[in-house]
This record gives structure tokens, sequence and C-alpha cells, in this order.
């Protein structure tokens, strides 16, 4: 692969959050330009942005104080996940205090998401969560800002993150995340000290956006009661669940105008996200159908996934489609504007980017698998191309109709990809996305095999050519397609993926050990611990055939490093081919551009080498 089409791929400035100072005319953005993550302030005058210096550490997300005085970061200083809470001056960016100690992890709201309001309205008072007194479990505290005082107003028994405070102040909306399916939120009255639960007993996801005008309700995201996402309001009192928006597809995101006037959420369909808005009561209800196609949210807000009011009549969105790396825009809610205030792609000069193609194949036992299939220019019938399966991780994740600078790689070197969302991916209701749960590297890599028979109907496909690879669980998945269908596969490309389910069970981040014993499985238990061990990659590394790199960050938090040491050292020992990549410097990851331009590299050149060979050859 030549440097300079991986150097044009990653030569976008990469958008990672986006928060608007809710009637300022102004926006918070954290972007990486290259050289590692900053906060810029950018004005909605049309004035240029300008930069803040945030000191040591790589910050992720942002969140302005309602006085337009600060700003609140979230910093990882080392890339272990260990996240510190940054509040910088909004002028200077010098640091007005900090939260951060040895091996504690701070949250402003759920992890790896936006879209939530932890400082109270006047400013005084700051909601976060921390597992400084039991690193198992997160506690809700309060920063008195005018003392740097905090005090704990909910001592927890699991993962609990505040999210949004009441328009008055006098009550803190927290939620319980036990599992991505089994949420519950609670609400902490200021003045009586008191927490009380709202949600109605059961299983359900519900994802917040915010508290309406008058303080009675909060409007959701939730499958209570159904199975697929959709948008209503909760009386805080009663516990009554009201729906406004049933549709076909699932809500995974809402927002509430800073009056709580006004609604606007997302709903995706075949990987792009529709944007609609309406009055708060369910009204009016307008598909904003001049926003840009593409993908804007995610449940939670992951990853900068989430809808802002900028005022009553504008919202903020973070759009990418697949041709282009993820924009800020500012769309109208009332009319039909659209404003895009970032140029991230900046002209990039990798040429033939391709838009996929949005099929659906019947996985195992017939279950319906939606997939994202990407045709490399001039493969036909009479010229068939290889193709790389691209597994994504998670498990409870998905892929989308987004910018990927490796898919688009890959497609340059004349490789296909198909990018299936397999059982356990979100998007498609609970049930689907619980199929997972205890079922690691089970029915999933079922599906995979499906998309592989599916793939022999493509006429432009050459099925004798096929590799696998993923990253995160997507590496579980793409070991456990090498163990169970050696002879499919000509190459494979494992990124920070466990080989061992007993492990990996075993030595999670100690917050995710409440949920592990429903979620992959119980090693206290001997069956289950043998369960684990015959579905580990790890057991069954003999029958692994095609070549294998390994890409592993030594300072994973997710993923103990001895899941990849142990595996290349097995392939090793019996003389297999078998290449690994240890970066010194990363977590479950990239912090380093350079390193990620790296991993692009040595991936498609694997890739090449083995899926066409001809073309190594006469180069």
């Amino acid at each position: 692969m030549p440097d300079s089409v991986v150097n044009d791929l990653l030569s976008h400035t990469r958008l990672l959050d986006v928060s608007p100072l809710p009637g300022g005319g102004e926006l918070a953005l954290i972007s990486d330009t290259g050289d590692g993550a900053r906060l810029w302030r950018r004005r909605l005058d049309g004035s240029a942005a300008t930069v803040l210096p945030t000191g040591h550490g790589s910050p992720g997300r942002c969140v302005w104080r309602p006085d337009g005085r600060a700003i609140l970061l979230s910093v990882d200083p080392v890339g272990a996940e260990n996240y510190r809470l940054t509040e910088v001056d909004a002028d200077t960016g010098e640091t007005n205090w900090s939260l951060a100690a040895d091996g504690v992890r701070f949250e402003f709201g759920t992890p790896y998401g936006s879209g939530t309001r932890p400082y109270s309205p006047d400013s005084g008072y700051l909601a976060y969560s921390g597992n400084a007194r039991d690193p198992e479990v997160f506690d809700v505290l309060v920063r008195d800002l005018s003392t740097g005082r905090s005090r704990t107003v909910l001592t927890g028994d699991d993962r609990y993150y505040p999210m949004h405070w009441s328009p008055d102040g006098g009550r803190l909306l927290i939620m319980r995340l036990h599992q991505n399916t089994d949420h519950a939120l609670y609400v902490h009255d200021v003045e009586s000290g008191r927490n009380r639960r709202i949600t109605p007993p059961g299983r359900a996801k519900w994802l917040p956006g915010g508290w309406s005008a008058d303080g009675t309700a909060v409007f959701v995201s939730t499958d209570h009661g159904r199975d697929l996402l959709g948008l209503a309001r909760l009386d805080v009192t009663s516990g009554d669940v009201t729906w406004l928006h049933r549709p076909e597809h699932e809500v995974v995101a809402v927002a509430v105008s800073p009056s709580g006037g006004r609604l606007a959420w997302g709903v995706t369909v075949a990987g792009r996200t529709e944007i609609y808005t309406a009055t708060a009561d369910g009204r009016d209800v307008r598909r904003l159908d001049h926003a840009p196609s593409g993908m804007a949210c995610e449940e939670l807000g992951l990853g900068g996934g989430a809808l802002a009011f900028v005022d009553e009549d504008r919202v903020s969105a973070r759009i990418s489609d697949p041709t282009r790396p993820p924009e800020a825009y500012l769309l109208g809610t009332l009319d039909d504007t659209v404003e895009r205030l970032t140029d991230c792609a900046r002209n990039p000069s990798a040429p033939n980017l391709v838009e996929p193609e949005v099929v659906e194949y019947p996985g195992h036992e017939g279950l319906p698998v939606e997939a994202f299939v990407y045709r490399p220019h001039g493969a036909h019938a009479g010229r068939p191309a290889p193709v790389a399966v691209l597994i994504h991780g998670g498990p409870e994740h998905r892929h989308a109709a987004e910018f990927d600078p490796l898919v688009q790689a890959l497609l340059h070197a004349g490789i296909g990809v198909l990018a299936p969302n397999v059982r356990g991916s979100t998007g498609y209701g609970s049930a689907f996305q619980r199929l997972v749960y205890r079922d690691w590297a089970g029915g999933d890599v079922e599906d995979v095999e499906r998309g592989v028979a599916y793939l022999g109907t493509r006429d432009w496909v050459d099925t004798d050519r096929l590799g696998v690879c993923g990253g995160s669980y997507g590496g579980l998945s793409t070991l456990a397609c090498l163990v169970r269908s050696p002879e499919t596969w000509r190459c494979a490309v494992d990124l920070f993926g466990p080989s061992d389910l007993v492990v990996d069970a075993t030595l999670v981040p100690p917050y995710w050990r409440a949920r592990v014993k429903d979620w992959i499985g119980d090693v206290d238990d001997p069956a289950d611990r043998e369960r684990l061990r015959l579905a580990s990659p790890l057991t069954h590394a003999d029958r692994i055939a095609a070549p294998l790199l390994v890409v592993q960050g030594a300072r994973d938090a997710r993923v103990a490093r001895r899941h990849s040491d142990v595996l290349v050292d097995r392939l090793r020992e019996r003389g297999h081919e078998v290449e690994y990549m240890l970066l010194l410097d990363e977590g479950h990851g990239f912090q380093s551009r350079e390193n990620e331009r790296e991993v692009i590299t040595a991936w498609v050149d694997w890739m090449v080498r083995h899926l066409k060979p001809d073309t190594v050859e006469a180069t």
C-alpha cells in the first residue's frame, strides 16, 4: 500500500466531541489534526476557531459550564482509561481544578458518551462519578465549585452515572448502567438527599435526553414493553410512560432544547441517521430531510454521536458518511437551513472513495443480518476481487454508513469489504442484541459464516480469496472464524482481540465484573468455565491455518496483553506464519495518528500479500 494513500485517508481532522454553549452562540470542540487531540472554541458568528491549551493527556469529551466561563474535559493521561476530569478557563485554557487519582476513573456521564448536563443550571455544582471507594462500582458525587469540596450523593452497588440536572437545580437524574440492555433511572433530591428509582421494574434500556420544562418528566429513548427503542416521556412521580414516536426503526438519541420546549431525536435506518424534531408534547413532528445523509447518533452519544440544541431553533450534529469524515453541522429545526461548521476532510486527495451497498442475508437460524458491502472499482464477473470480512467490536456495537480509513484503504488496494452486523449488534432491537450474551464466539460466528455463503452469490467476489479481520470483540470473532472454518480464510488480522474467554472474564476491568456472569460467563462455575474454555480460540489454536497479523496495545485496559502474547507464542512454537505488532504507547485504540497510520498500512499490506500475491510479485 503506497504511503501516500494511507496518508491521504488519515489527513483529515478527527472530530471527537462537540458541545454547544446553550444560547451562547458558541461551540466547544475536541479535534485531532494529526498531532494529538485539542480543545477548540468556535463562535457561530463566522470568526476563526481558537485552540486552548489543556496540558498533558488526550482530551476525549467536553461540556460547557452554563455560565460560559469554563469547559469541563475528560482526559486520558496515558491511554489506560483512568480518566481524569479537568475544568479549564474558557478564555485561557488554564486549569481551574482537576480530579485525578492513580488507578481511579472519573466520569461526568456514561463512559465514552456525550450529551449529558453535569453542571447545575446556576453553574454552582458539578455532578460526576468515580470508583475511588470501590474499583468495581461507581458512586455519584457532587462538587461544590465555590469550595472545591465533594460529597457522595449515591453510594453505588453497580455503575451509576449523573445525566441531567432538573431546570430548577433541585434534582439530579442518575442512570444505573448494569448491562447495555439493562438500565434504571433515579432522581436525587438535593434538599432531602434521597434517591428514588423512577423507572418501572424489569429489564429495559432507558436513554435520557433531558427534563421537561416544568420538571415533571424526563424525555427518554426506551424499549420498555417492546423490542425497539422509541421516544417517550417518563413521568418522574408516577413512572408512567407516554409514547411520542415509535417508528419501525430504533430511536437512538434524544435532545431537549434549553427551554425544554422542543425535542430532537435520531432514528437509525440502514446505517444512517434520520433526524426528527417536534414540540415537547410530541406535536408538529418534522423530519429534517435537509440534514446531510450519514451517521449522526449513537446510543448514549458514544463517540460524540449526540444531538444538542444550540438555541430553540437550531441543533448541532456530528455527521459522517462513508466518503467523508465527521463534520459538525448546525441544522434548522423550523426551516431548512444547514451550516457546516468544520472542514475536517481538508480535501483529501485519495481518489474513488466507495459508498456501500446495504444488504440483508439470512444468518444463523434464519435470523436476518444487515451488512454493508463495499465493491472495489473494476471488480466484475470477469475480474472478481478478493474480499475482507470486517467484524466490528463491542460486541454490542455496529457497522454504519460512516467514514472508515481502513475500509477505503482496502478498497483502494482492490479488496472488497463485507461488514456484517451480526447478532449482538445494536440498532436491531434488544432481543437481537442480547443474543450474544453468554454466547461469545458462538451464534455470531455462525452469522459470519452465513455471510461468506452470501458472498458466493455475488459474481464479482472471488470466494477463494477471503480474509477475515476485526478489532476488540471483532478480533475474538476473527480468531474464532479461523478455528471454526480454517479452510475458508487466506489470511487474518486480529486487533486487540481476546483469545481466551476464561482469561477475558477474569481480567476484565474491575467495573465490568458485576456484569460478567450474565455477559460472558461464570468462571467460578466449573461447567461454565469449561464452556468458555471450549469456546476460546486459544484452545483450538492448532487449527489455525491462515497467516495471521496480531496487533496489541501494551496499555490496553480492556483486553489484556496476555491474550496476544500467549497466542503468538503458541503459533510460533509450531512454525505458523504470524506477525506481531506490539504498540508500547497505546491502550485499546489509537491516541497516536502515527501508530494508526503504521497499523493500517501493515493491515492492508498483509491482506494484499496474501489475497493478491500476483500484485506483490509484480511490484
